[in-house]
């Protein structure tokens, strides 16, 4: 007999001493709801002295009842109150119907697992067996997918293992480490954490040490247990030995610089081809590259703030010269600022003033406007005149009777509209539009 059997045994040994257990309780409970209730005892207790009573009935129709009459239990004795009692303990227990113990027993019984954790060799064997069935593989599971096996238990407690560096760890990290938490109803998370050693030498330098990273991913609230210094390339003996069932993380793969694994292209090439790998998704715009290309970017920026802060510049690796240089970019910066601050003050408050002046004198500047371009304006009657036939052809005889008369009211807005001749024999003088003037004029010439 194996032990997995001879536990299983003992496992039905205790179940059916619980369901005898059971059955004493339950006959207990109907027993006690056999019992007199507090309203029929007192009628019974009333009925029983009223028995007892032998007197006449009193005026008022209540009975009398002799204190001798009544039954005492110092009337008994000693022997009888024995024997009472032992009535009482030796009650036979009244036997509970098949019934009424088949639902308790089943709804008391706890659920049992049939999975259990399969080694390496046995899921190679069965991955075999399916493919000498003719079952489509895969390499990459959902958890969808695995529930719906045959094999799937959901009372079983399933080791999902997910590693990584874990640097500067961020939400990202958390979130994954989620969705591995979140995979089956019932999962116990491992989460491997490369050391610092492995990790500078097949991916670079971290920022913070190999202990941090223990100690930011053990404070997760969804990990259950960290490994410390796990291997970058996983392997036949580590899963056996952590007892693991299933390896979350995202899908994209990832190359091999160890030269471990069976395939240079990827890490995980193992876990696919035993069926234990689920994907997982990557949470886009967060990692830590792109944390530490944001301080890359700023670094004059932090090093600035961490020599205003008090930070010694040796620490930072800082040379003396460069830090005297940004110490004086940053004063130079500062007056720059100031500087603008105040032309815009200056712009600000000319554009205020601009604005109120044209608020104060916009009534001018429409009366103006107006005596220019409006209706009656003095530009609208020049240009009047020259769309007219008499402005035309001046030398027609129509135009003399179209011409305007020398009581008109008409004269140019301005010395400028008066024609260049008429300017420079007398600027003063407006230009005279008589007709008989006009003709000699033009006669003569």
């Amino acid at each position: 007999m194996t032990d997995a059997e001879a536990l299983a045994e003992h496992i039905d040994k205790l179940a059916a001493r619980l369901d005898r257990i059971e059955l004493v309780l339950r006959a207990l409970v109907e027993r006690q709801q056999k019992t007199v209730p507090i309203g029929a005892r007192r009628s019974n207790q009333k009925r029983k002295r009223d028995d007892y009573d032998v007197s006449p009935p009193s005026a008022k129709g209540a009975k009398h009842v002799s204190e001798e009459s009544k039954p005492s239990l110092l009337s008994k004795t000693p022997s009888d109150r024995s024997k009472s009692k032992d009535s009482e303990v030796e009650s036979p227990v009244s036997p509970v119907s098949p019934d009424v113990a088949a639902p308790l027993r089943e709804k008391k019984s706890p659920p049992r697992s049939i999975a259990r954790h399969k080694t390496v060799a046995e899921r190679r064997k069965e991955r075999e067996e399916m493919i000498a069935r003719g079952e489509k593989l895969k390499d990459v599971y959902k958890a969808k997918h695995i529930m719906a096996r045959r094999d799937y238990d959901p009372n079983f407690t399933y080791r999902v293992y997910a590693d990584g560096i874990f640097d500067m760890f961020h939400f990202g990290h958390a979130k994954a480490l989620e969705q591995c938490k979140k995979l089956f109803p019932n999962i116990h998370l491992l989460v491997g954490v490369c050391g610092d050693e492995v990790t500078h030498r097949l991916k670079g330098k971290t920022v913070m040490t190999e202990k941090e990273r223990y100690e930011s991913v053990r404070h997760c609230k969804w990990v259950d247990e960290v490994v410390e210094d796990a291997p970058w390339v996983l392997s036949e003996e580590f899963l056996d030995r952590h007892q693991i069932d299933f390896v979350a993380h995202d899908a994209a793969p990832y190359t091999d610089a160890s030269g471990q694994s069976a395939s240079a292209d990827d890490v995980y090439k193992l876990v696919k081809d035993l069926g234990m790998f689920v994907g997982t998704n990557r949470t886009e715009g967060i990692s830590t590259s792109d944390l530490i290309t944001r301080i890359v970017k700023d670094y004059d920026d932090y090093v600035l703030r961490n020599l205003s802060r008090g930070t010694p510049r040796h620490e930072m690796n800082v040379s003396y010269f460069k830090a005297t240089r940004l110490q004086a970019n940053a004063k130079v910066n500062a007056v720059k600022k100031k500087m603008e601050a105040k032309v815009d003050d200056m712009k600000h408050e000319l554009q205020d003033n601009v604005r109120k002046w044209l608020t104060e004198n916009s009534g001018t500047f429409v009366e103006g406007f107006m005596s220019l371009f409006g209706k009656n304006s003095q530009l609208r009657k020049v240009y009047q005149f020259i769309k007219s036939p008499a402005g035309r052809n001046p030398l027609s005889p129509s135009s003399r009777s179209a011409s305007p008369s020398p009581d008109s009211d008409f004269s140019p807005p301005h010395p400028s509209l008066s024609s260049p001749r008429s300017s420079s024999s007398s600027s003063a003088s407006p230009p005279s539009f008589s007709g008989d003037s006009s003709a000699d004029n033009l006669s003569a010439s």
